[in-house]
């Protein structure tokens, strides 16, 4: 996910990128999470959740970063990538029957995604 796509303010996003560039993750956290707590039920919100999620993965976070990315879903679907993420923190969390319920719904969705190309009649 870009940090353009977040909807920051310059200078926040011009912060949040040399944070994650310095990998100092602990000052990423914290400004997404100011900007999450400003309307936690929004479109926004879910973007900005699903980036904490992979800041917090990136720092070996997995619970929080799965706390993120179910809140994210629970507000708007989770990309298919993320949704692999997740599959792969709950497995460092250990609980692999966690992902392997994650990584069955990733992918049916990836069928029903990719059925419509597979259909079709290629060309020689």
């Amino acid at each position: 996910m870009i940090i353009a796509s977040l909807q920051l303010a310059p200078e926040q996003a011009i912060q949040l990128q040399k944070a994650v560039d310095s990998r100092d993750f602990i000052a990423a956290e914290k400004l997404l999470l100011a900007e999450i707590d400003r309307d936690p039920r929004s479109a926004r919100a879910a973007r900005l959740l699903s980036y904490a999620g992979t800041v917090y993965f990136l720092n070996q976070d997995y619970m929080n970063a799965a706390v993120a990315w179910k809140k994210s879903e629970a507000i708007a679907p989770l990309d298919p990538k993320l949704r692999f993420s997740l599959a792969m923190a709950y497995i460092r969390m250990a609980h692999p029957d966690w992902a392997r319920r994650c990584s069955n719904r990733w992918r049916t969705e990836w069928k029903r995604s990719a059925l419509p190309l597979l259909a079709r009649p290629r060309r020689l």
